[in-house]
Formats: C-alpha cells, structure tokens, sequence
C-alpha cells in the first residue's frame, strides 16, 4: 500500500511537471490603496463565467469575506501589450545582433493590428545603475515607426567588457511595462539574449520569477545559441515558471518566426482567460511589511502578497505637508517684513535728507540776508583774518577768499600753492561745518589762473549758483559749499 502511494505521488509531481495538471487560474496585481481594503485581479482560464462560490480567501488559517467583480470578459479580439527586449552586450556584438534585427524587423510587419508594441535593449549597469534601456517611449501600433527605431539605435556594442546584467535587465523591464498605466490587462515580454548572465548585480533569476508573477506578465524567451550550451538554463525556467515558453535560435529567421508563434501563443490563451477583482479587508496590520493571503479556485490555491503601508504613514505625510507649509508661508512673511523694513528705511532715509537740506537751504538764506544786512549798515567793516588759517602771499594785490561764516566772515589770502578747503584739521582751510565734507575742495594755480576742483564732496560744490567738478576762478565769483558762501576776490 505503501508503496502504491509513493507511485501516486511520483505521478502527481510528473502531471505537474508536465503540465497536465495546469493551473486554471493566476494571481494579478494588487491594490492597497484604502488599506485595510485589499483589491487583488484574478485570471481565470475558463469559457464559463466565474462565481463567488468557486473561490476562498484565506489569512492565516481564517476564511475572509469578499466581493467579486468581473473585470474582463472571455474575448479573442482583445488588444495585447507586447514588449521586446533585445540583449545588446559583448555577448551578441557582430553576427547574433545583425541576426536579431533582421528578425525582429521582419516579426513586427507580421504582427496584426490590434497590438501595442514596444522596443528595448539591455547591456550591463551603465552609469547611472541602470541595465535596461527603451528604444522607444511609448507602446505604439505603429510597426514602421519601431522598426526605424530597431534600425538606427540598435547597433553594434562598443564594450568590450564580458558583462551583461540579463536578470537586472529583464527585471528593470517588468517594472517599466507594469508602471504603464494606460496598457491593456493583456501584457507579455519577449527576451532575446545569448543568457550569460555574467553580472555583479544582485538580482537572480528567482527575482524575476517573483517580479513577472506579481506583475503578471509572462516572460517569453529567446536564447541566441552561444559555445555555452547551458547558458539558457535560467531563462528556459524563467519561462516555464511564469506561463511563459521559451526556445533557442540561431538565425534572423528562427527569432522572427518564434516571436510570431509565441505572440500566437499567448493569444490563444489569453482568450480563454477572464479577469476577475476579489476585495476584502485584511487583519494585517499596518506595518510596512509584506503579507500574503491565500486564494482558492475550485481547490487551487496560490499566494497574493502585498505590502501593508506603514502605520502612521498618512499622519506623517499630513504633519510633513503641514510643516513644509508653515515654513513656506513663514518665509513668505519674512520677506514681506524685509520689503517693508527696507522701504520705510529708504522712506526715512529719504526724508531726513529732504529735511536736512531744507534746513542747509534756510541756514544759507538766513546767512546770506545777514551777509546783505551786515554790508549795508557797516559798509566799510573790516573782517579780521584769524592769523592761523590767513595764507600770507607777500604782495598786497594776492587773491583772497572770503568766507562767510554764522559768527563773521574770514579772509584767507592765496597764493600760488595747492589750498586744501574741509572738515579736518590737516586742511588749509578749516570749515567745522556738518555740511562740509572732510576733504571737501581744493584751489590750485594752473597756467597762470586759480582752479577750483570739488573733491567728491557729499554736498557737491557751485559756483555762481552751478554745481561744479572742475572750474577756473574769476574774480567776484560766488561759490557755495554745503550751507556755506565764499566769494573769490583778485
């Protein structure tokens, strides 16, 4: 007896194995977007309409309840989504990728119409971590634009490193047709390579076999016939593990003519399949760890894993967005506050200039009437020169320069010499004016005639009421300086 049931089970493993006991079903992806509501899509291989009563949902022992939806009917004319993704490396420089292009150029103008396609290749890692590389952006029905794709972009290799990154290749791939949201529920990817995996990458042929069973996406291969007989081992069983199938070839023919047959193929089986949405809530908590519940049609039963979101995680992002807000506005007051400051700094800058020249200009006024009052009822006052700042010129008939000042006019007699005229002491003339600047004028003789020359003054100089950089004097000339009047005499 025992030994019959051995020979039972021996069998039952062999059927499996070669496919007679075939799956009836495939788990397709799951959402997790409203947590704890979990949404998985289910294929069905059935003419028959599905029924809540064929499945079972099970969490750790516990039955749970769910709704069914039929999302897809049985059709034959549905649109399919068809990704090639061609090795491009050392291992298929020269005759395999002349091979390979002819082939595949030949294949898409056999394909029929209601096809979305869509061109890639795959070297090792490049710079930026990445193996896989499109050839074309978007899936297209257009052939002929693909094929000009296939002609001028994929050319020979020029590395000549023996790498190639086949498993991180086929898996970047998967990722890129599953984040298409605008594709048709039909998808499958055809890998053409010489299979030598000779990578530094982590990513194994297990990987892939989980990443196309989550994706649900089929995985076809095509292995270029290398001197390594074994090298197409790991793709043949990537195939054979995710509905996929998988043959060697050798010419522009061979991959032309498979590529059809595996497009056929998949055709063929996806009109007998029936899309279906199970959604139920789970007991997992929010821990950001994988889970996975089991999913039982008419006595299969096979995995669905998905990843619980992070407890809190929505707290988190709110709390986060409410910061970064604050701190968005808080930088927007502040530079408000700034603007503000900065114009009523200018505003009252502005203004106590305004003020300070008003009250120069009425100073000067009330010097100057003073000035016309004091000549018309002294006319003949003789001002005494203070002897430290009066200039000694050693002729009777030297140019002087009077200087009408709140306390008295002073003379100051020039002679052929450079006259400094400021706040500082170092000056010849010395002005204690605020409306003076430190180095304010200077007087030299030059060809036989005084120049005055205003040095940068804050307050600028004018004579006979123009402001001036540079002028010759004349005698009876007025000049004015910050809130002070001088009169050039020669």
């Amino acid at each position: 007896m025992s030994k019959l049931k051995h020979i039972a089970s021996t069998l039952a493993i062999v059927l499996w194995a070669t496919g007679l006991f075939a799956q009836n079903f495939s788990i397709g992806p799951t959402d997790t977007t409203k947590f704890p509501e979990i949404k998985t899509v289910v294929s069905i291989k059935s003419n028959e309409q599905p029924q809540k009563a064929d499945f079972k949902i099970i969490e750790d022992g516990t039955p749970l309840e769910f709704t069914l939806k039929l999302v897809q009917e049985n059709s034959n004319k549905k649109q399919t989504a068809v990704f090639i993704l061609v090795e491009n490396s050392y291992y298929t420089t020269g005759a395999p990728i002349q091979n390979i292009k002819t082939g595949l150029s030949e294949a898409l103008l056999t394909l029929s119409d209601n096809k979305l396609l869509n061109v890639g290749s795959f070297n090792r890692a490049q710079a930026d971590g990445k193996a896989f590389k499109q050839l074309s952006f978007e899936f297209t029905p257009d052939n002929k634009a693909l094929g000009y794709n296939i002609t001028n972009q994929l050319v020979d290799s020029k590395d000549t490193v023996k790498r190639a990154d086949v498993f991180k290749g086929i898996d970047e791939c998967l990722d890129y047709i599953a984040s298409r949201n605008n594709l048709p529920a039909d998808r499958i990817l055809i890998v053409v390579s010489a299979s030598i995996n000779n990578t530094k990458s982590p990513i194994r042929a297990e990987d892939v076999i989980s990443k196309s069973q989550k994706t649900a996406i089929p995985v076809y291969t095509l292995v270029y016939q290398t001197a390594n007989r074994y090298a197409g081992d790991n793709l043949k069983r990537i195939s054979d593990q995710t509905n996929g199938e998988s043959r060697t070839v050798a010419s522009a023919a061979d991959v032309s003519n498979y590529i059809q047959d595996f497009v056929d193929a998949y055709a063929k089986k996806a009109g007998q399949n029936q899309q279906c949405e199970l959604t139920y809530n789970t007991a997992t908590d929010a821990d950001g760890k994988e889970h996975k519940v089991e999913i039982e049609y008419k006595g299969e039963r096979l995995a669905a894993l998905f990843t619980a979101p992070k407890d809190g995680g929505s707290f988190l992002n709110l709390t986060l967005y409410i910061v970064i807000s604050i701190l968005v506005l808080a930088l927007i007051g502040l530079s408000i506050y700034v603007a503000m400051r900065q114009r009523q700094k200018r505003k009252s800058r502005s203004d106590s200039e305004a003020k300070r020249f008003k009250e120069m200009e009425e100073k000067n006024l009330r010097m100057q009437e003073e000035i016309k009052r004091r000549q018309m009822t002294n006319p003949g006052e003789i001002v005494k020169n203070d002897p430290k700042k009066t200039i000694i010129a050693g002729s009777a008939a030297a140019p002087t320069l009077k200087v009408y000042l709140t306390a008295g006019a002073q003379t100051y007699t020039l002679k052929p010499s450079q006259i400094s005229i400021g706040r500082k002491d170092v000056n010849t003339i010395v002005i204690q004016e605020q409306t003076i600047s430190s180095n304010h004028a200077q007087i030299n003789f030059e060809g036989g005639q005084y120049v005055l020359t205003d040095l940068n003054s804050t307050n600028g100089t004018f004579v006979n009421g123009k402001r001036i950089t540079k002028q010759a004097l004349r005698n009876g000339d007025l000049i004015r300086m910050g809130a002070i009047e001088m009169k050039f005499s020669q």
